[in-house]
Protein backbone atom coordinates (compact mmCIF):
# COMPACT_ATOMS: atom_id res chain seq x y z
CA UNK A 1 0.00 0.00 0.00
CA UNK A 2 0.91 3.68 -0.77
CA UNK A 3 2.67 5.34 1.92
CA UNK A 4 1.22 8.17 1.32
CA UNK A 5 -1.41 9.76 3.82
CA UNK A 6 -4.39 8.83 3.25
CA UNK A 7 -8.14 9.73 4.53
CA UNK A 8 -10.70 7.60 4.43
CA UNK A 9 -14.64 8.87 5.31
CA UNK A 10 -17.28 6.92 7.30
CA UNK A 11 -20.27 7.52 10.10
CA UNK A 12 -19.35 8.01 13.79
CA UNK A 13 -20.62 5.43 15.93
CA UNK A 14 -18.95 5.68 19.05
CA UNK A 15 -17.15 8.87 19.60
CA UNK A 16 -13.62 8.95 20.65
CA UNK A 17 -10.04 9.43 19.19
CA UNK A 18 -7.62 6.76 18.90
CA UNK A 19 -4.21 6.27 17.51
CA UNK A 20 -2.75 2.47 16.90
CA UNK A 21 -1.79 -0.24 14.62
CA UNK A 22 -4.16 -2.22 12.70
CA UNK A 23 -5.40 -5.35 13.47
CA UNK A 24 -7.85 -7.21 10.77
CA UNK A 25 -9.97 -10.37 11.94
CA UNK A 26 -12.07 -11.68 9.44
CA UNK A 27 -15.67 -12.94 9.90
CA UNK A 28 -17.70 -15.66 10.41
CA UNK A 29 -17.53 -18.27 7.71
CA UNK A 30 -20.99 -19.02 6.85
CA UNK A 31 -20.08 -21.48 3.93
CA UNK A 32 -20.77 -25.10 5.86
CA UNK A 33 -20.72 -27.98 4.22
CA UNK A 34 -24.23 -30.48 4.69
CA UNK A 35 -23.20 -34.04 5.77
CA UNK A 36 -24.81 -36.74 6.67
CA UNK A 37 -24.68 -38.27 9.99
CA UNK A 38 -25.11 -41.70 11.42
CA UNK A 39 -25.04 -41.27 14.99
CA UNK A 40 -28.04 -38.82 15.94
CA UNK A 41 -27.62 -39.13 19.56
CA UNK A 42 -23.39 -38.33 19.50
CA UNK A 43 -24.26 -35.48 16.83
CA UNK A 44 -26.79 -33.75 19.47
CA UNK A 45 -24.42 -34.15 22.39
CA UNK A 46 -21.18 -32.50 19.99
CA UNK A 47 -24.29 -29.58 19.74
CA UNK A 48 -24.93 -29.16 23.14
CA UNK A 49 -21.15 -29.73 23.54
CA UNK A 50 -21.08 -26.16 21.86
CA UNK A 51 -23.88 -24.24 23.18
CA UNK A 52 -21.96 -25.44 26.48
CA UNK A 53 -18.73 -24.07 25.51
CA UNK A 54 -20.27 -20.82 24.25
CA UNK A 55 -22.20 -19.91 27.59
CA UNK A 56 -19.15 -20.34 29.07
CA UNK A 57 -16.85 -17.85 26.72
CA UNK A 58 -19.68 -15.32 27.21
CA UNK A 59 -20.48 -15.76 30.91
CA UNK A 60 -16.68 -15.01 31.53
CA UNK A 61 -17.12 -11.94 29.55
CA UNK A 62 -20.36 -10.88 31.24
CA UNK A 63 -18.75 -11.39 34.48
CA UNK A 64 -15.63 -9.00 33.82
CA UNK A 65 -17.21 -6.36 32.30
CA UNK A 66 -20.07 -6.42 35.82
CA UNK A 67 -16.71 -6.55 38.00
CA UNK A 68 -15.82 -2.67 35.78
CA UNK A 69 -19.57 -1.73 36.45
CA UNK A 70 -20.26 -1.41 32.48
CA UNK A 71 -24.00 -2.26 32.96
CA UNK A 72 -25.07 -1.73 29.86
CA UNK A 73 -22.69 -4.45 28.06
CA UNK A 74 -23.11 -6.94 30.79
CA UNK A 75 -26.58 -6.74 30.24
CA UNK A 76 -26.25 -7.72 26.75
CA UNK A 77 -24.41 -10.25 27.30
CA UNK A 78 -26.82 -11.58 29.90
CA UNK A 79 -29.48 -11.24 27.19
CA UNK A 80 -26.92 -13.61 25.05
CA UNK A 81 -26.99 -16.09 27.89
CA UNK A 82 -30.76 -16.38 27.36
CA UNK A 83 -31.03 -16.69 23.80
CA UNK A 84 -28.28 -19.75 24.11
CA UNK A 85 -30.46 -21.41 26.54
CA UNK A 86 -33.63 -20.69 24.78
CA UNK A 87 -35.21 -23.78 24.35
CA UNK A 88 -37.25 -22.30 21.15
CA UNK A 89 -34.17 -22.08 19.10
CA UNK A 90 -32.32 -25.07 20.82
CA UNK A 91 -35.02 -28.07 20.24
CA UNK A 92 -35.82 -26.52 17.00
CA UNK A 93 -31.87 -27.42 16.33
CA UNK A 94 -31.84 -30.96 18.54
CA UNK A 95 -35.56 -31.57 16.57
CA UNK A 96 -33.73 -30.72 12.58
CA UNK A 97 -31.01 -33.26 13.86
CA UNK A 98 -33.44 -36.03 14.51
CA UNK A 99 -35.54 -35.85 11.30
CA UNK A 100 -32.74 -34.76 8.47
CA UNK A 101 -30.15 -36.62 9.86
CA UNK A 102 -27.77 -33.49 9.23
CA UNK A 103 -24.90 -32.35 10.77
CA UNK A 104 -25.32 -29.82 13.60
CA UNK A 105 -23.50 -26.97 11.75
CA UNK A 106 -25.64 -26.90 8.90
CA UNK A 107 -29.09 -26.95 10.33
CA UNK A 108 -28.11 -24.29 13.54
CA UNK A 109 -27.37 -21.94 10.58
CA UNK A 110 -30.67 -23.21 8.77
CA UNK A 111 -32.96 -22.19 12.29
CA UNK A 112 -30.81 -19.33 12.58
CA UNK A 113 -31.10 -17.62 9.71
CA UNK A 114 -35.42 -19.11 9.66
CA UNK A 115 -35.08 -16.59 12.88
CA UNK A 116 -33.14 -13.31 11.20
CA UNK A 117 -35.93 -13.62 8.65
CA UNK A 118 -38.25 -13.01 11.05
CA UNK A 119 -36.47 -10.00 12.42
CA UNK A 120 -35.83 -8.56 9.18
CA UNK A 121 -39.58 -8.11 8.79
CA UNK A 122 -39.93 -5.93 11.65
CA UNK A 123 -39.30 -2.39 10.97
CA UNK A 124 -37.72 -1.19 14.47
CA UNK A 125 -33.88 -0.80 15.52
CA UNK A 126 -34.17 -2.33 18.52
CA UNK A 127 -35.12 -5.59 16.87
CA UNK A 128 -33.07 -5.25 14.09
CA UNK A 129 -30.07 -5.50 16.93
CA UNK A 130 -31.49 -9.03 17.46
CA UNK A 131 -29.77 -9.75 13.86
CA UNK A 132 -26.64 -8.93 15.50
CA UNK A 133 -27.10 -10.73 18.35
CA UNK A 134 -27.75 -14.08 16.60
CA UNK A 135 -24.55 -13.39 14.49
CA UNK A 136 -22.33 -12.94 17.40
CA UNK A 137 -23.82 -16.21 18.78
CA UNK A 138 -23.52 -18.07 15.70
CA UNK A 139 -20.05 -17.13 15.33
CA UNK A 140 -19.39 -18.94 18.87
CA UNK A 141 -21.07 -22.16 18.51
CA UNK A 142 -20.05 -22.95 14.73
CA UNK A 143 -16.54 -21.86 16.00
CA UNK A 144 -17.22 -24.48 18.83
CA UNK A 145 -18.50 -26.77 16.55
CA UNK A 146 -16.06 -26.63 13.76
CA UNK A 147 -13.42 -26.71 16.44
CA UNK A 148 -11.58 -24.66 14.65
CA UNK A 149 -10.05 -21.70 15.77
CA UNK A 150 -11.15 -18.30 14.22
CA UNK A 151 -8.81 -15.06 14.66
CA UNK A 152 -10.44 -13.07 16.73
CA UNK A 153 -10.26 -10.20 19.35
CA UNK A 154 -8.80 -12.19 21.77
CA UNK A 155 -5.52 -12.38 19.44
CA UNK A 156 -4.78 -8.73 19.23
CA UNK A 157 -1.90 -6.91 20.50
CA UNK A 158 -2.64 -4.41 23.23
CA UNK A 159 -3.45 -0.95 21.95
CA UNK A 160 -4.38 -2.03 18.22
CA UNK A 161 -7.41 -0.58 15.73
CA UNK A 162 -9.71 -3.69 14.83
CA UNK A 163 -11.01 -3.40 11.78
CA UNK A 164 -13.81 -6.18 10.72
CA UNK A 165 -16.67 -6.51 8.50
CA UNK A 166 -18.79 -6.51 11.67
CA UNK A 167 -18.31 -6.40 15.54
CA UNK A 168 -20.32 -7.90 17.54
CA UNK A 169 -21.19 -7.47 20.75
CA UNK A 170 -19.45 -9.84 22.90
CA UNK A 171 -16.31 -8.85 20.60
CA UNK A 172 -16.93 -5.25 21.67
CA UNK A 173 -16.69 -6.50 25.51
CA UNK A 174 -13.67 -8.90 24.60
CA UNK A 175 -12.37 -5.93 23.42
CA UNK A 176 -12.52 -3.67 26.86
CA UNK A 177 -9.80 -6.15 28.55
CA UNK A 178 -7.37 -6.19 25.91
CA UNK A 179 -7.36 -2.68 25.60
CA UNK A 180 -8.67 -2.02 21.91
CA UNK A 181 -8.27 1.13 20.98
CA UNK A 182 -11.19 1.41 18.20
CA UNK A 183 -13.53 -0.34 15.89
CA UNK A 184 -13.48 0.51 12.21
CA UNK A 185 -15.84 -1.54 10.61
CA UNK A 186 -18.50 -1.72 7.09
CA UNK A 187 -21.47 -2.75 8.61
CA UNK A 188 -23.02 -1.33 11.82
CA UNK A 189 -25.40 1.40 12.85
CA UNK A 190 -26.08 3.95 16.29
CA UNK A 191 -28.45 1.73 17.69
CA UNK A 192 -27.12 -1.58 17.45
CA UNK A 193 -26.04 -3.81 20.63
CA UNK A 194 -22.45 -3.17 19.47
CA UNK A 195 -22.69 0.43 19.70
CA UNK A 196 -24.47 0.61 22.92
CA UNK A 197 -21.57 -1.41 23.99
CA UNK A 198 -18.46 0.61 22.47
CA UNK A 199 -20.33 3.50 23.87
CA UNK A 200 -20.18 1.81 27.59
CA UNK A 201 -17.08 0.99 27.64
CA UNK A 202 -15.46 3.81 26.17
CA UNK A 203 -14.21 2.88 22.13
CA UNK A 204 -14.26 5.27 19.32
CA UNK A 205 -16.33 2.73 16.50
CA UNK A 206 -16.85 3.68 13.00
CA UNK A 207 -18.27 1.94 10.76
CA UNK A 208 -19.32 2.44 7.03
CA UNK A 209 -16.32 1.82 5.76
CA UNK A 210 -15.75 -0.42 2.61
CA UNK A 211 -14.14 -3.81 3.84
CA UNK A 212 -12.54 -4.55 0.42
CA UNK A 213 -9.72 -1.72 1.74
CA UNK A 214 -8.94 -3.69 5.00
CA UNK A 215 -6.81 -6.35 3.01
CA UNK A 216 -4.43 -3.52 1.78
CA UNK A 217 -3.56 -2.22 4.96
CA UNK A 218 -0.04 -1.70 5.88
CA UNK A 219 0.03 -4.07 9.35
CA UNK A 220 3.40 -2.48 10.88
CA UNK A 221 2.02 1.14 10.26
CA UNK A 222 0.01 3.65 12.44
CA UNK A 223 -3.62 4.23 11.95
CA UNK A 224 -5.56 7.23 13.86
CA UNK A 225 -9.53 7.09 14.36
CA UNK A 226 -11.70 10.41 14.69
CA UNK A 227 -14.66 8.98 16.32
CA UNK A 228 -16.30 12.52 16.27
CA UNK A 229 -15.90 13.16 12.75
CA UNK A 230 -16.20 9.60 11.17
CA UNK A 231 -12.58 9.85 9.44
CA UNK A 232 -10.12 6.92 9.58
CA UNK A 233 -6.24 8.07 8.18
CA UNK A 234 -4.35 5.32 6.87
CA UNK A 235 -0.28 5.67 7.09
CA UNK A 236 -0.76 9.05 8.92
CA UNK A 237 1.95 11.97 8.87
CA UNK A 238 4.24 12.29 12.19
CA UNK A 239 2.24 15.62 12.54
CA UNK A 240 -1.20 14.23 12.13
CA UNK A 241 -0.12 11.52 14.56
CA UNK A 242 1.16 14.29 17.37
CA UNK A 243 -2.34 16.30 16.67
CA UNK A 244 -4.61 13.37 17.77
CA UNK A 245 -2.39 12.31 20.22
CA UNK A 246 -1.94 15.61 21.79
CA UNK A 247 -5.93 16.18 21.62
CA UNK A 248 -6.23 12.87 23.50
CA UNK A 249 -4.35 14.45 26.36
CA UNK A 250 -6.54 17.16 26.66
CA UNK A 251 -9.34 15.13 26.30
CA UNK A 252 -8.66 13.15 29.52
CA UNK A 253 -8.37 16.41 31.14
CA UNK A 254 -11.85 17.32 30.40
CA UNK A 255 -13.66 14.63 31.51
CA UNK A 256 -14.28 15.80 35.29
CA UNK A 257 -15.09 18.80 33.36
CA UNK A 258 -17.52 17.18 31.21
CA UNK A 259 -19.09 15.42 33.77
CA UNK A 260 -19.76 18.90 36.06
CA UNK A 261 -21.79 19.89 33.35
CA UNK A 262 -24.71 18.09 33.72
CA UNK A 263 -25.16 19.12 37.45
CA UNK A 264 -27.27 22.35 37.07
CA UNK A 265 -29.98 23.14 35.00
CA UNK A 266 -29.87 24.60 31.51
CA UNK A 267 -30.41 28.32 30.76
CA UNK A 268 -29.71 30.32 27.90
CA UNK A 269 -27.91 33.15 28.12
CA UNK A 270 -30.86 35.70 28.51
CA UNK A 271 -32.02 33.43 31.18
CA UNK A 272 -34.66 30.90 29.80
CA UNK A 273 -34.83 27.45 31.16
CA UNK A 274 -34.68 24.54 29.06
CA UNK A 275 -35.55 21.35 30.35
CA UNK A 276 -32.79 18.72 28.83
CA UNK A 277 -34.47 15.29 29.90
CA UNK A 278 -33.08 12.10 29.37
CA UNK A 279 -34.16 8.92 26.66
CA UNK A 280 -33.74 5.41 27.89
CA UNK A 281 -34.16 1.85 26.89
CA UNK A 282 -32.38 -0.18 29.26
CA UNK A 283 -32.97 0.07 32.77
CA UNK A 284 -29.47 0.07 33.45
CA UNK A 285 -29.89 3.81 32.22
CA UNK A 286 -32.48 4.06 35.15
CA UNK A 287 -29.44 4.18 38.59
CA UNK A 288 -27.52 7.12 36.02
CA UNK A 289 -30.57 9.71 35.08
CA UNK A 290 -29.47 11.80 38.88
CA UNK A 291 -25.52 11.42 37.73
CA UNK A 292 -25.89 13.11 34.36
CA UNK A 293 -28.44 15.67 35.34
CA UNK A 294 -31.64 14.41 33.69
CA UNK A 295 -34.63 16.50 34.30
CA UNK A 296 -36.72 13.34 34.19
CA UNK A 297 -37.29 11.37 31.25
CA UNK A 298 -38.60 12.71 27.92
CA UNK A 299 -38.84 8.86 26.03
CA UNK A 300 -39.08 5.41 27.78
CA UNK A 301 -38.78 3.36 24.82
CA UNK A 302 -41.22 0.63 26.52
CA UNK A 303 -40.36 -1.98 23.46
CA UNK A 304 -37.26 -2.76 24.67
CA UNK A 305 -39.04 -4.61 27.71
CA UNK A 306 -40.62 -7.10 24.86
CA UNK A 307 -37.13 -7.23 23.04
CA UNK A 308 -35.37 -9.03 26.04
CA UNK A 309 -37.76 -11.46 26.34
CA UNK A 310 -39.13 -12.27 23.47
CA UNK A 311 -42.84 -12.11 24.72
CA UNK A 312 -45.17 -9.67 25.99
CA UNK A 313 -44.59 -8.96 29.68
CA UNK A 314 -47.14 -9.43 32.12
CA UNK A 315 -49.29 -6.62 33.57
CA UNK A 316 -47.49 -7.24 37.14
CA UNK A 317 -43.85 -7.47 35.02
CA UNK A 318 -44.01 -4.24 33.40
CA UNK A 319 -45.75 -2.56 36.67
CA UNK A 320 -42.49 -3.18 38.14
CA UNK A 321 -40.02 -2.09 35.36
CA UNK A 322 -42.11 1.49 34.90
CA UNK A 323 -42.67 2.05 38.80
CA UNK A 324 -38.85 1.42 38.97
CA UNK A 325 -38.35 4.41 36.71
CA UNK A 326 -40.45 6.46 38.31
CA UNK A 327 -38.85 6.28 41.43
CA UNK A 328 -35.36 6.94 39.96
CA UNK A 329 -36.36 9.90 38.08
CA UNK A 330 -36.46 11.39 42.01
CA UNK A 331 -39.36 13.65 41.38
CA UNK A 332 -39.48 14.60 37.67
CA UNK A 333 -41.65 13.92 34.76
CA UNK A 334 -41.27 9.99 33.18
CA UNK A 335 -43.25 10.24 29.53
CA UNK A 336 -43.34 6.44 28.94
CA UNK A 337 -44.28 5.78 25.29
CA UNK A 338 -46.37 2.86 24.40
CA UNK A 339 -45.12 -0.27 22.81
CA UNK A 340 -43.72 1.13 19.32
CA UNK A 341 -43.32 -2.09 17.52
CA UNK A 342 -45.21 -4.05 14.36
CA UNK A 343 -46.41 -7.47 13.58
CA UNK A 344 -43.95 -9.05 16.05
CA UNK A 345 -42.86 -12.92 14.47
CA UNK A 346 -40.85 -12.99 18.04
CA UNK A 347 -43.81 -13.30 20.34
CA UNK A 348 -45.63 -16.13 19.79
CA UNK A 349 -48.88 -15.62 20.90
CA UNK A 350 -49.90 -12.95 17.95
CA UNK A 351 -51.62 -13.89 14.74
CA UNK A 352 -48.62 -14.10 12.24
CA UNK A 353 -49.29 -12.19 9.16
CA UNK A 354 -46.60 -10.99 6.42
CA UNK A 355 -46.32 -7.22 5.78
CA UNK A 356 -44.43 -6.01 2.51
CA UNK A 357 -43.63 -2.92 3.79
CA UNK A 358 -43.70 -2.79 7.19
CA UNK A 359 -42.40 0.55 7.93
CA UNK A 360 -45.88 1.98 6.67
CA UNK A 361 -47.95 -1.36 8.00
CA UNK A 362 -49.51 -2.11 10.81
CA UNK A 363 -47.14 -0.84 13.49
CA UNK A 364 -47.04 1.58 16.72
CA UNK A 365 -50.52 2.56 17.63
CA UNK A 366 -51.75 0.91 14.65
CA UNK A 367 -50.71 -2.61 15.94
CA UNK A 368 -51.96 -1.31 19.94
CA UNK A 369 -55.25 -0.74 18.92
CA UNK A 370 -55.50 -3.79 16.99
CA UNK A 371 -54.44 -5.47 19.74
CA UNK A 372 -56.11 -3.38 22.47
CA UNK A 373 -55.83 -6.34 25.20
CA UNK A 374 -52.03 -5.79 25.17
CA UNK A 375 -52.43 -2.26 24.67
CA UNK A 376 -54.73 -2.13 28.01
CA UNK A 377 -52.14 -4.25 29.81
CA UNK A 378 -49.60 -1.86 29.74
CA UNK A 379 -51.71 1.24 30.14
CA UNK A 380 -53.08 -0.39 33.48
CA UNK A 381 -49.33 -0.96 34.63
CA UNK A 382 -48.58 2.67 33.48
CA UNK A 383 -51.53 4.02 35.46
CA UNK A 384 -51.11 1.74 37.80
CA UNK A 385 -46.91 2.85 38.63
CA UNK A 386 -47.87 6.57 38.15
CA UNK A 387 -49.11 6.86 41.62
CA UNK A 388 -45.60 7.32 42.09
CA UNK A 389 -44.78 9.86 40.42
CA UNK A 390 -45.74 12.65 37.70
CA UNK A 391 -45.65 9.72 34.62
CA UNK A 392 -47.54 10.47 31.07
CA UNK A 393 -48.54 8.40 28.34
CA UNK A 394 -47.20 8.98 25.10
CA UNK A 395 -49.14 7.48 21.82
CA UNK A 396 -46.54 6.72 19.14
CA UNK A 397 -46.96 7.29 15.10
CA UNK A 398 -50.91 8.98 15.66
CA UNK A 399 -51.75 9.83 11.53
CA UNK A 400 -54.75 10.59 12.26
CA UNK A 401 -57.67 12.21 14.84
CA UNK A 402 -59.82 9.08 15.48
CA UNK A 403 -56.88 7.08 16.25
CA UNK A 404 -55.74 9.49 19.39
CA UNK A 405 -60.14 9.53 20.27
CA UNK A 406 -59.69 5.59 20.03
CA UNK A 407 -56.71 5.28 21.84
CA UNK A 408 -57.85 7.61 25.08
CA UNK A 409 -61.02 5.54 24.60
CA UNK A 410 -58.70 2.56 25.94
CA UNK A 411 -56.66 4.47 28.64
CA UNK A 412 -60.52 5.51 30.05
CA UNK A 413 -61.55 1.63 29.81
CA UNK A 414 -58.21 0.47 32.10
CA UNK A 415 -58.60 3.13 34.08
CA UNK A 416 -62.38 2.29 34.90
CA UNK A 417 -61.31 -0.87 35.33
CA UNK A 418 -58.53 0.08 37.74
CA UNK A 419 -61.05 1.90 39.95
CA UNK A 420 -63.43 -1.00 40.18
CA UNK A 421 -60.57 -3.26 41.47
CA UNK A 422 -59.78 -0.62 43.92
CA UNK A 423 -56.41 -0.20 42.97
CA UNK A 424 -54.74 3.24 43.55
CA UNK A 425 -54.11 5.10 40.42
CA UNK A 426 -52.94 8.57 39.30
CA UNK A 427 -56.59 9.48 37.34
CA UNK A 428 -54.40 13.30 36.30
CA UNK A 429 -52.00 11.49 33.79
CA UNK A 430 -50.81 13.53 31.18
CA UNK A 431 -51.41 12.10 27.30
CA UNK A 432 -49.49 12.81 24.63
CA UNK A 433 -48.98 12.30 21.19
CA UNK A 434 -45.56 11.50 19.29
CA UNK A 435 -45.54 13.27 16.08
CA UNK A 436 -43.26 11.41 13.24
CA UNK A 437 -46.05 11.38 10.40
CA UNK A 438 -46.73 14.24 8.26
CA UNK A 439 -50.30 13.98 8.18
CA UNK A 440 -49.82 13.97 12.42
CA UNK A 441 -47.93 16.91 11.78
CA UNK A 442 -50.67 18.61 9.40
CA UNK A 443 -53.12 18.46 12.09
CA UNK A 444 -51.43 19.42 15.50
CA UNK A 445 -53.80 21.94 16.19
CA UNK A 446 -56.84 19.24 15.84
CA UNK A 447 -55.13 16.83 18.25
CA UNK A 448 -54.51 19.48 20.32
CA UNK A 449 -58.23 18.99 21.56
CA UNK A 450 -57.44 15.42 23.08
CA UNK A 451 -53.86 15.87 23.90
CA UNK A 452 -52.10 17.79 27.10
CA UNK A 453 -48.45 17.88 25.21
CA UNK A 454 -46.30 16.90 21.89
CA UNK A 455 -43.16 15.03 21.44
CA UNK A 456 -41.59 15.07 17.63
CA UNK A 457 -40.06 12.21 16.86
CA UNK A 458 -37.38 13.51 14.04
CA UNK A 459 -36.16 9.96 13.22
CA UNK A 460 -39.31 8.78 11.76
CA UNK A 461 -40.44 12.00 10.66
CA UNK A 462 -37.46 12.59 8.44
CA UNK A 463 -37.86 9.35 7.16
CA UNK A 464 -41.40 9.93 6.32
CA UNK A 465 -41.19 13.12 4.82
CA UNK A 466 -38.46 13.07 2.46
CA UNK A 467 -39.36 8.96 1.48
CA UNK A 468 -35.84 7.99 2.63
CA UNK A 469 -35.48 4.86 4.57
CA UNK A 470 -32.90 5.99 7.50
CA UNK A 471 -31.57 2.16 7.58
CA UNK A 472 -30.76 2.31 4.52
CA UNK A 473 -27.31 3.24 3.81
CA UNK A 474 -27.79 4.07 0.31
CA UNK A 475 -30.28 6.98 1.38
CA UNK A 476 -27.29 8.73 3.49
CA UNK A 477 -27.26 11.29 0.90
CA UNK A 478 -30.81 12.13 1.15
CA UNK A 479 -31.72 11.36 4.89
CA UNK A 480 -30.88 14.73 6.63
CA UNK A 481 -33.18 16.15 8.97
CA UNK A 482 -31.37 19.53 8.22
CA UNK A 483 -33.41 19.36 4.86
CA UNK A 484 -35.46 22.47 4.68
CA UNK A 485 -39.26 20.84 3.56
CA UNK A 486 -38.20 18.78 7.50
CA UNK A 487 -37.41 21.86 9.07
CA UNK A 488 -40.39 23.75 7.73
CA UNK A 489 -42.82 21.09 8.91
CA UNK A 490 -40.99 21.09 12.35
CA UNK A 491 -41.98 25.24 12.44
CA UNK A 492 -45.49 24.06 11.58
CA UNK A 493 -45.39 21.81 14.30
CA UNK A 494 -44.21 23.98 16.83
CA UNK A 495 -46.36 27.03 16.02
CA UNK A 496 -49.94 25.13 15.78
CA UNK A 497 -48.75 23.63 18.91
CA UNK A 498 -48.05 26.77 20.82
CA UNK A 499 -51.17 28.44 19.66
CA UNK A 500 -53.16 25.86 21.41
CA UNK A 501 -50.56 26.58 24.45
CA UNK A 502 -49.53 22.92 23.73
CA UNK A 503 -45.72 22.41 25.61
CA UNK A 504 -43.51 20.56 22.88
CA UNK A 505 -40.65 18.58 23.24
CA UNK A 506 -37.55 17.06 20.48
CA UNK A 507 -36.78 13.42 21.44
CA UNK A 508 -34.94 12.94 18.01
CA UNK A 509 -31.70 12.50 17.00
CA UNK A 510 -31.42 15.79 16.68
CA UNK A 511 -31.69 16.89 19.87
CA UNK A 512 -28.84 14.78 20.99
CA UNK A 513 -27.04 17.09 18.19
CA UNK A 514 -24.92 20.06 19.40
CA UNK A 515 -24.94 21.69 16.18
CA UNK A 516 -29.45 21.61 15.69
CA UNK A 517 -29.16 23.46 19.54
CA UNK A 518 -29.74 26.92 18.69
CA UNK A 519 -32.39 26.01 15.40
CA UNK A 520 -33.96 24.13 17.79
CA UNK A 521 -34.22 26.90 20.81
CA UNK A 522 -35.22 29.64 17.37
CA UNK A 523 -37.94 27.34 17.09
CA UNK A 524 -39.33 27.65 20.07
CA UNK A 525 -39.00 24.09 21.50
CA UNK A 526 -39.40 23.46 25.27
CA UNK A 527 -37.70 20.63 26.17
CA UNK A 528 -34.72 18.26 24.77
CA UNK A 529 -34.72 14.49 25.45
CA UNK A 530 -31.51 13.46 24.89
CA UNK A 531 -29.30 10.06 25.42
CA UNK A 532 -28.01 10.16 28.96
CA UNK A 533 -24.57 10.75 27.71
CA UNK A 534 -25.23 13.56 25.63
CA UNK A 535 -27.34 15.49 28.39
CA UNK A 536 -24.00 17.40 30.16
CA UNK A 537 -22.85 18.81 26.32
CA UNK A 538 -26.55 19.57 25.53
CA UNK A 539 -27.04 21.64 28.81
CA UNK A 540 -23.48 22.97 28.28
CA UNK A 541 -24.31 24.07 24.47
CA UNK A 542 -27.69 25.87 25.49
CA UNK A 543 -25.36 27.93 28.33
CA UNK A 544 -24.11 29.38 25.09
CA UNK A 545 -27.18 30.59 23.07
CA UNK A 546 -29.34 33.77 23.41
CA UNK A 547 -32.74 32.86 22.34
CA UNK A 548 -33.43 35.74 20.45
CA UNK A 549 -30.19 34.98 18.31
CA UNK A 550 -31.82 31.37 18.21
CA UNK A 551 -34.84 33.14 16.78
CA UNK A 552 -33.36 35.38 14.42
CA UNK A 553 -30.82 32.34 12.96
CA UNK A 554 -34.52 30.32 12.18
CA UNK A 555 -35.35 33.04 9.65
CA UNK A 556 -32.15 32.91 8.19
CA UNK A 557 -32.57 28.85 7.67
CA UNK A 558 -35.69 28.72 6.49
CA UNK A 559 -34.29 30.76 3.54
CA UNK A 560 -32.28 28.09 2.91
CA UNK A 561 -32.71 25.59 -0.44
CA UNK A 562 -30.64 22.74 0.39
CA UNK A 563 -29.65 20.67 3.52
CA UNK A 564 -25.97 21.43 3.05
CA UNK A 565 -26.86 25.11 3.54
CA UNK A 566 -28.58 24.67 6.54
CA UNK A 567 -25.54 22.25 8.05
CA UNK A 568 -23.02 25.06 6.85
CA UNK A 569 -24.96 27.58 9.09
CA UNK A 570 -25.29 25.64 11.55
CA UNK A 571 -21.51 24.39 11.29
CA UNK A 572 -20.69 28.03 11.46
CA UNK A 573 -23.03 29.20 14.55
CA UNK A 574 -21.26 26.49 16.80
CA UNK A 575 -17.81 27.62 15.98
CA UNK A 576 -18.72 30.92 16.45
CA UNK A 577 -20.54 30.52 19.99
CA UNK A 578 -19.05 27.34 21.22
CA UNK A 579 -15.94 27.66 23.74
CA UNK A 580 -13.05 25.76 23.09
CA UNK A 581 -14.18 23.36 25.94
CA UNK A 582 -17.36 21.97 24.07
CA UNK A 583 -15.68 21.82 20.34
CA UNK A 584 -13.25 19.50 21.34
CA UNK A 585 -15.89 16.94 22.09
CA UNK A 586 -16.78 17.32 18.15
Amino acid sequence: MSEEEMIIQGRAIAKGLAVGKPFVIETLDRHVQEKEIQDVDQEIDRYRSALKASYQDILKLKKELDKEGVEEGASILDAHLHIIEDPLLNDQVENAIREKKKNAEFLFFEVIDSFRKKFETIDNPLFQSRIEDLEDISCRVVAHLKQKKRRTISDAAEGVIVFSKMITPSEAAEAKQKNVKAFVTEIGGVTSHTAIVAKAVGIPYIAHINSQIFSAIDMGAKVVVDGFSGKVVLNPSEKTVEGFENRIIQQEEQIEVFRSWGKEKAHTVDGRHIRVSANVEVIEDFARLSHFGAEGVGLFRSEYIVLRCGYFPSEEEQYEVYKNLVESSQGHPVVIRAFDIGLDKVVQTLEKAKEENPALGLRAIRFLLKERSLFKVQIRAILRAAKYGDVRILLPMISCFSELVEAKTVIAEAKKELIQENQEINESVQIGCMIEVPSAAMIVDILAEQCDFISIGTNDLTQYVLAADRANQSMNSLYSSAHPGVLRLIQMIVEKAKAKNLPVGVCGEIASDPYFVPLLLGLGVEEFSVSCRFLPVIKQVIRHIKKSDAVLLVEKLMQCAFAEEVMEELLGQFETLMPLEIKEHF
